[in-house]
Formats: C-alpha cells, sequence, structure tokens
C-alpha cells in the first residue's frame, strides 16, 4: 500500500512541474503571429504562433535546426529555409507541413506573384540562385555569398559580397530568361534586407557606414542616403514612406519614399532584433537569450503614432534561440510584395 501511495505522489508532482514547465495555450483565438526557434548545433527547432492577445495557441516541433528565417506565400503558407540542409519546409494554416526538396544550404527564400526566388551557399566563393517559375526551374552560379533578393514583374535583384576580393555588388538578372544583365559595385556592404518602393531598388548596410543604397531601376544609377544611426537593417514598406531599423538598436526611422530623406524618428521601448507590420501595429522582437524564464519579448506599438502598447512575453523553448517573426496573412489579408 505505501509503494502505491508514493506512486500516486510521484506522479501528481511529475504533473504538477509538467503543467508549469508548459507554456499556456488559448486556442479559442486565431493565430495572429508566427515566431521561430531554432538551433545552430542541433536537429531541432520549434515554431511558436501567438494569438492577438500575445498568449500562444499552437506550437509545432521540427526536427530540423538551422532555421534563421520565416517566409509566407500569396497562400497563407510559412516558408522556412533549412540552412544546414537540402530542403525547404513549408507549413499551412492547418498546421500541416511537407519538405520540398533544395539544393544544399539554402540561405533565402522569396515566393511571390508566380515566381520563387531562393539563394545557396553552394561553394566556397559563389552561390546559386534559383529561379522557379512555370513550371521551370533556372539556377544560375554567381560569384560572392548570395545574402538577400528580391524581384519585380521584369527583373530579380541578388545583392552578394564577393568576400575574397571584399567587394559588394547587386547582381541584376532577367527574370524570364534568367540571364545576368547587371553586376553593380556597391559602396556599402552587408545587406540584410531590400525592397522594391517607387522604381528603385533600396538595400540596407550593417557595416560601419550610416548609409541605403537606392538603386533606380530606369537607369541603373545608384545614391547613397545617410541615415540617423549606423548599422540600418530592416525596412517595411508603408506606401509613401518606409520604417527603417538599426540593428539591435532602440531607433526606428521613418523615410520617405519620394526624397529618401528621414520625416522622423521614434525611440522603441526595446531593441530591435526582427519587426513586422500589419495595418495597425508594429510588432518589434527582441530575444532574451541569457533569460532563465524567457526566450524573448514581443513590443507592441501603435504603427501610427508608435505610442507603446505593450510587451508579449515569449516562453523559454530549451536550448533553442528566438529567430524571426512574421505577421501572418491569413489574419491581415497582408502581404510584402515587391
Amino acid at each position: 500500500m505505501r509503494w502505491f501511495i508514493s506512486l500516486f505522489l510521484v506522479l501528481c508532482l511529475m504533473g504538477l512541474c509538467s503543467c508549469a514547465s508548459a507554456p499556456p495555450t488559448n486556442t479559442t483565438e486565431p493565430s495572429k503571429l508566427a515566431v521561430i526557434y531554432t538551433s545552430a548545433a542541433q536537429s531541432a527547432s520549434r515554431l511558436v504562433f501567438l494569438n492577438r492577445l500575445g498568449e500562444v495557441n499552437r506550437s509545432v516541433p521540427l526536427q530540423e535546426g538551422g532555421i534563421f528565417h520565416l517566409e509566407q506565400n500569396p497562400r497563407g503558407e510559412l516558408i522556412l529555409p533549412v540552412q544546414y540542409g537540402n530542403h525547404l519546409i513549408y507549413l499551412d494554416r492547418k498546421g500541416q507541413s511537407r519538405k520540398q526538396a533544395s539544393l544544399l544550404y539554402p540561405l533565402f527564400v522569396k515566393e511571390a506573384q508566380g515566381i520563387r526566388i531562393a539563394t545557396y551557399n553552394t561553394e566556397l566563393n559563389a552561390g546559386t540562385l534559383e529561379m522557379k517559375q512555370a513550371n521551370q526551374t533556372h539556377r544560375v552560379k554567381l560569384p560572392g555569398f548570395l545574402r538577400v533578393a528580391t524581384f519585380d514583374e521584369h527583373h530579380v535583384y541578388v545583392f552578394a559580397t564577393i568576400i575574397h576580393q571584399k567587394k559588394p555588388v547587386l547582381y541584376v538578372l532577367d527574370r524570364n530568361r534568367a540571364s545576368l544583365i547587371q553586376t553593380l559595385p556597391l559602396q556599402i556592404d552587408l545587406a540584410n534586407d531590400m525592397e522594391i518602393i517607387h522604381g528603385h531598388c533600396v538595400l540596407t548596410s550593417v557595416d560601419a557606414h550610416r548609409q541605403i543604397a537606392v538603386v533606380s531601376l530606369k537607369d541603373w544609377s545608384i545614391r547613397y542616403i545617410d541615415v540617423p544611426y549606423g548599422r540600418p537593417e530592416f525596412i517595411l514598406p508603408q506606401g509613401d514612406s518606409f520604417y527603417l531599423t538599426y540593428q539591435n538598436q532602440t531607433k526606428l526611422s521613418v523615410i520617405d519614399a519620394d526624397t529618401w530623406q528621414p520625416r522622423s524618428t521614434a525611440t522603441l521601448k526595446h531593441p530591435v532584433f526582427r519587426a513586422d507590420a500589419d495595418s495597425e501595429h508594429l510588432y518589434v522582437l527582441t530575444p532574451l537569450d541569457q533569460s532563465d524564464h524567457a526566450g524573448g519579448i514581443i513590443s507592441v506599438y501603435d504603427k501610427k503614432t508608435f505610442r507603446f502598447k505593450g510587451t508579449w512575453t515569449l516562453p523559454k523553448e530549451r536550448e533553442l534561440l528566438v529567430q524571426d517573426l512574421a505577421v501572418l496573412q491569413s489574419e491581415t489579408g497582408e502581404q510584402k510584395t515587391p
């Protein structure tokens, strides 16, 4: 009898511990945001979905490591490039996942307007750009490390650093023929983002310069715009302007998309690691890698006034680190398009 009572007490304690460690969930509210956690050393990642109140309502474990980027396509699917593998993971709105084979070491992916582009770290001094459209696949080898890319109706644009030459460039390729038509040398390096805005390709730079590059898509001329702070990193288009964040800083500038000059700068409550927005709010992701109790926080701001609305605390996920977030299209009907 004693052993039965002891076993009962142990099971009760285990149940209490299990409940205490599990993140709270609320499945009655639809998902608003997705956040990816990953490991660079283990085959483990986790995709966590949050509702509009910041509560966890779904958590999807993935037996893959090295997922640092979240992308969405027009169907509302999340696309996760497995950077240390040879495939992409697609996750639909119902939570069903599928793997799609790819080249080794996918770095970046973007899918919209009937085309998917991806970059791969296929060689020591060169990478591969892959373009899939109309049931055709084209692959182009390009010198350098292919960091980010985007496209419009006619062209694909790829930023690369030719490392052994210490030379940053913008490659321009014909979208239909998959042929290289321009290699534009740049004065700034380490672009973590690029967007097509008002007939220009805008590139950020987290190197030592306090500049962004603005490339005319008509004559390929390049302007370098001074910005208020160093290491400009991410661009969030907003019609006649765009938000510009700075790497691991609390500053955000509103840049006029006609004059390319700063309209204003806001000071946020927490440093920006990643950011996304819907029609009403700006969401800023800040990891808390050293915390024992939280994996990170998401700060919510009014999109027009930047008034602080609150903080959502993300659950701690073992040895995994928070890497990226995305506002789900299924909720907003919005999507980032070139």
